[in-house]
């Protein structure tokens, strides 16, 4: 009975996440708030639960967020996860300092491994396609204000 109770539980919590992430994606002004919000879900999944069962609802929530959008939503979920994951592990063992410390730590770790992933696997360096958007908008306000 426990286990159901568990399972059903990280369903519901997987679907949240999906939700928020979709919102968060795909929502321009709410967006920008939502990714506040994105490991909420994995801290207190793995605050209720442990964090073994927590590393399995990240890898499910991984798997979903390439069912739900493009494979790119992998990364989005490991990074909110593991840093989800490791403020729950701390806030756990009542040690919000830690939670801070560990989180911010996670989020930088998670996120360097992404980028270095997406520029080996998916050949996309991000911050050279964020550099060329914001030239084309600057270039874009110009013949704007120049009209």
């Amino acid at each position: 009975m426990r286990k159901v109770q568990v399972i059903t539980e990280g369903a519901l919590i997987l679907a949240i996440f999906l939700v928020l992430m979709l919102f968060a994606l795909y929502a321009p002004i709410i967006g920008a708030i939502l990714h506040l919000v994105l490991p909420l879900p994995f801290i207190l999944f793995t605050i209720r639960h442990g964090i073994t069962l927590s590393i399995m609802m990240l890898i499910a929530g991984s798997i979903l967020s390439i069912l739900f959008g493009s494979v790119t939503n992998i990364l989005i979920a490991f990074i909110f996860g593991l840093s989800g994951l490791t403020m729950g592990y701390f806030y756990k063992r009542k040690s919000p300092i830690g939670a801070l410390i560990g989180g911010s730590l996670a989020y930088t770790f998670s996120f360097v491994i992404t980028y270095i992933g997406a520029i080996l696997f998916l050949k996309l360096d991000f911050i050279k396609v964020s550099i060329g958007l914001l030239e084309e908008s600057i270039e874009q306000s110009k013949s704007i204000i120049t009209a």
